[in-house]
């Protein structure tokens, strides 16, 4: 036996329980999405589970571990300095080797895709623009100190266009912030859908565009898990959390109050006076998307943004709970104001 196959039979000897307990929770998160996945299909939703796949995974974790030769394990993937973050952002996550990618014949991307793709109908990929290129910061560096590593755009596009075709499923490119030209117009060709959130759809005076300029093939909404929610923004809340923890938000109040006051105006053209969410949501509904997401934390109006990126301690992220128990949410008077709205825009699906 190899050494190293020695070895992982040595460490299931002495850890056993602990390796049978990682076993079983990967069984019960197979076993909850294929749930998922049967209870989607009994009630005829065309598209059923909308997976998320992250731009990259935890350098000390088992993805990194397992296949050493696949990941840049010692730089982190980030963004540099901008509007958003002026320190820039270091996410802590070791992204692929593009020239380990072109040796294994691309094996580790397409096994990725198709972990998720087999429960899906839909796919998110995290930051796009990782297809063609990555910024990566050494470890131990500030993200001012990173640099953009190439990688293989085509044969990445090509695999996840044949693999949507083969599982049927949509793949979405979170396709946000400074991309190169004729970036997106290049996923469109590939058959990759956009990801347009409305909060950075506007003209170059500030204007929220109109609901008819968004694109056919893509997925709208107002914001991210990584953007304040609509409370938070319309408040500033997002504004003061950063402040608080010494990140430069980019933005000033002012600048806030003027963006909110566009977006005043851009509902007003559909008889919205009022700066509420149902306005938002009816707006965003009038666009020809053929995907539109709505956010639970906006139609709850909760504050605190989900995550913050770039930071770890500083904010709890995914961690803010929801201001009313699992149970009580399919009755709360707001989401079944949504749900009327988006019936009565023909964003339904005829399922039992």
């Amino acid at each position: 036996m190899p050494p190293l196959h020695a070895a992982l039979a040595e460490l299931r000897r002495t850890d056993e329980a602990e390796v049978a307990f990682f076993e079983f929770v990967q069984w019960i998160a197979h076993e909850q999405l294929d749930r998922c996945r049967a209870q989607a299909r009994a009630r005829a939703m065309p598209i059923g589970l909308y997976l998320d796949i992250a731009v990259g995974v935890r350098s000390d974790g088992f993805d990194a571990w397992c296949d050493q030769d696949a990941v840049i394990a010692g730089m982190a993937v980030g963004a540099p300095p901008d509007m958003l973050n002026t320190r820039g952002q270091d996410w802590g996550l070791a992204g692929f080797n593009p020239v380990s990618l072109d040796g294994k014949q691309f094996a580790p991307f397409r096994q990725m895709l198709q972990a998720s793709m087999r429960y899906a109908g839909a796919i998110r990929l995290d930051h796009v623009l990782g297809l063609k290129r990555l910024y990566m910061i050494p470890h131990g560096m500030s993200p001012q100190h990173g640099a953009y590593i190439r990688f293989p755009f085509e044969p990445l596009l090509a695999i996840a266009t044949l693999l949507s075709a083969e599982q049927k499923c949509i793949v979405i490119g979170e396709d946000l912030g400074t991309v190169p030209e004729h970036f997106r117009e290049t996923l469109a060709d590939w058959g990759l859908w956009s990801y347009q959130v409305m909060m950075f759809e506007r003209t170059g005076q500030g204007e929220f565009v109109p609901p008819g300029s968004y694109r056919r093939n893509a997925l709208v909404s107002f914001n991210t898990h990584d953007l304040p929610t609509f409370t938070g923004w319309r408040d500033q809340r997002d504004l003061a959390t950063k402040q608080s923890i010494g990140i430069d938000p980019g933005e000033t109040g002012d600048q806030r109050n003027g963006a909110v006051e566009a977006l005043r105006r851009a509902l007003s053209h559909q008889g919205d006076r009022a700066i509420e969410f149902p306005a938002v949501a009816r707006h965003l509904a009038d666009a020809p998307s053929r995907l539109l997401v709505i956010s639970l934390e906006d139609v709850l109006g909760t504050a605190e943004q989900i995550n913050l990126p770039g930071t770890t301690n500083e904010h709890a992220n995914w961690r803010h709970r929801l201001p009313l128990a699992l149970e009580d949410i399919k009755d709360h008077a707001g989401l079944r104001g949504i749900a009327g709205l988006m019936r009565s825009a023909g964003r339904t699906f005829s399922g039992g």
